[in-house]
């Protein structure tokens, strides 16, 4: 769940079998389900908000689609293989793509930027201070990617299999599937 453009957005996943994925829009104020946006088969791993768009991964099928706040149009765009986080930073959308070890960059319109090389099974991704940080789950560190230039800058190693990330300034928190640990990271 993320919260932003003037809503809390909920990623609901499903079994294929019983129902399809969805999106649920939360009203803060009521704290009720505006709106049920379903994503059939496409799938909901991951959700990120801005530019008046939330970002939503589609893992089942190599995607990510920007679903637009106003107007209620999605687009998607095939990115690398199995995106597991989204993040929307320094105004682009960045994926990372854990059966490839990359990091995927998108422009708003979903115009491909660059793709870098980070580890292996990157699944987490968050922005913050300039700096992308990306958690390498089958390698045990993360990456920090310029958020201006799109380039890697440096790779930390932390605990075991780091998932999710969060990032305020210049630091980062991992929390490290594995050990059952958080790392604190300063840029």
């Amino acid at each position: 769940a993320v919260a932003g453009e003037g809503a809390v957005w909920v990623g609901r996943r499903r079994k294929a079998a019983t129902a399809p994925d969805s999106v649920l829009r939360v009203d803060p104020g009521t704290n009720r389900v505006a709106k049920e946006l379903v994503f059939g088969e496409e799938g909901v791993q991951s959700l990120d908000v801005g530019g008046g768009a939330v970002w939503i991964t589609n893992s089942r099928r190599d995607r990510v689609s920007r679903l637009s706040v106003r107007t209620g149009v999605r687009e998607s765009r095939v990115v690398g293989r199995r995106p597991r986080g989204v993040a929307f930073a320094a105004g682009r959308v960045w994926t990372a793509n854990y059966d490839d070890g990359t990091v995927t960059e998108l422009s708003q319109g979903l115009d491909r930027r660059s793709v870098q090389a980070v580890g292996p099974g990157p699944t987490g991704i968050a922005g913050a201070g300039g700096a992308l940080w990306v958690t390498n789950f089958l390698g045990g560190t993360v990456t920090r990617i310029d958020a201006e230039t799109g380039r890697v800058e440096d790779s930390v190693a932390v605990g075991r299999n780091p998932f999710a990330v969060v990032a305020r300034g210049d630091l980062a928190w991992v929390t490290n599937y594995g050990d059952g640990t958080v790392t604190r990271i300063r840029a």
